[in-house]
């Protein structure tokens, strides 16, 4: 078994310190679950466009989803970050539920 790419760790990591499942993600960003699904499990990459909207929800650089997950995982770690990013996650739910 080969090892999984820094972005799929990376992202994994993310999806858990926000208590959040890949059903989750491709609900806030208009994606398919199994399109995320193969992000997660490092099988595809993200598109730019999700990119952007992965680095937006969760308030990252996104070219630092790619670096090591053990630096990445200082980022994480970084409560004014998660602050924003649980604020984004609030907003997101919030507008979903208005377009349903």
């Amino acid at each position: 078994m080969s090892p999984q790419p820094d972005y799929a760790v990376n992202l994994r990591r993310l999806l858990a310190w926000h208590g959040l499942n890949g059903k989750d993600v491709a609900a806030l960003l208009g994606s398919t679950e199994h399109t995320v699904s193969g992000w997660i499990r490092g099988q595809r990459e993200p598109s730019g466009k999700y990119l952007v909207a992965l680095g937006n929800l969760f308030e990252v650089n996104t070219s630092k989803m790619f670096d090591d997950p053990d630096l990445f995982g200082i980022t994480i770690a970084d409560p004014k970050r998660r602050a924003i990013a649980d604020e984004n996650i609030a907003k997101a739910r919030r507008d979903r539920l208005k377009v349903v």
